[in-house]
């Protein structure tokens, strides 16, 4: 994983030497996704939330921007003790401007995680009890069993 690390971080400079701030941000949520896979959520969370999401932002780049919120989400659920206010409202603002640009692919990969995700905070759905009896410590794991 740390050639992998030390690639996406050659990439991310390449971009950012050229000004290519949207190509520089897509780079540096797949470096969040190597420190996620590490398990070093303070590092993932901290790209996303400082690096990514204000470049997508400023781009107005709508379609990237619902994809960070919800990597940012799904992150949030993984933490001890999860922070499902925080995550539920950036699924929330996610699922609304998908559903608003019709996007196809809404309910697969970690947008339909997302997605159950957010069900699972507004109601008590048998998903939410396996949460409860799970601890919430790996939502992609609980996710996909």
């Amino acid at each position: 994983m740390q050639r992998a690390l030390t690639a996406a971080e050659e990439g991310a400079a390449f971009f950012k030497k050229l000004g290519a701030e949207g190509e520089y941000a897509v780079i540096r949520g797949l470096i969040a996704d190597i420190y996620e896979a590490r398990g070093e959520l303070d590092e993932a969370l901290r790209i996303r939330r400082e690096e990514q999401m204000p470049v997508y932002e400023r781009l107005g780049d709508v379609r990237e921007l619902l994809v960070a919120r919800t990597n940012l989400a799904i992150n949030l659920m993984q933490l001890d003790p999860p922070q499902a206010e925080e995550a539920g409202a950036l699924l929330r603002l996610a699922l609304a401007e998908a559903q608003r640009m019709k996007i196809p692919e809404a309910g697969r990969g970690r947008f339909g995680n997302g997605w159950r995700i957010l069900g699972c905070l507004n109601q008590d759905s048998p998903d939410e009890r396996i949460f409860r009896m799970k601890g919430v410590s790996n939502i992609l794991e609980i996710l996909e069993s």
